[in-house]
């Protein structure tokens, strides 16, 4: 069983319960599910565990999620950061890149695609709660 599908199926349905899909309350689920995988590793290993969690995963759904966390991850380290101009272009481009990723994951999950794809996922984890 692929836990990060697990993981995926179980927030969806979550959020859908609720009748939204909250942006931090998913953010914040895939992070503490990510720091649970790797452990207590520092920000770069974290980050290098996204990114490679990011190139090998070739389900779409997935991949969205896991952008989505690795964006909102980054701005979270940037915003621990020092106030310095740098960190306030960062934030400002950073900002986009969050929100676009979460408007992009979410038109997914709403899309006939997306319908399937979480079909898929839910049959082969054995998840068949009211997904779509």
């Amino acid at each position: 069983m692929n836990n990060l599908t697990y993981q995926v199926c179980n927030l969806i349905i979550e959020q859908k319960e609720k009748g939204r899909f909250s942006p931090s309350e998913i953010a914040k689920d895939m992070l503490d599910f990510f720091v649970k995988k790797t452990g207590d590793v520092n920000t770069k290993e974290f980050t290098d565990f996204l990114l490679i969690s990011l190139e090998k995963e070739e389900n779409e759904l997935l991949r969205l999620f896991i952008q989505y966390t690795l964006n909102f991850y980054t701005m979270l380290v940037l915003n621990d950061r020092e106030d310095s101009e740098e960190k306030e272009k960062l934030m400002e481009m950073g900002k986009p890149l969050v929100k676009d990723s979460f408007e992009e994951l979410i038109k997914f999950i709403q899309s006939k695609k997306g319908t399937e794809t979480l079909k898929e996922l839910s049959i082969s984890i054995g998840c068949f709660f009211h997904l779509y």
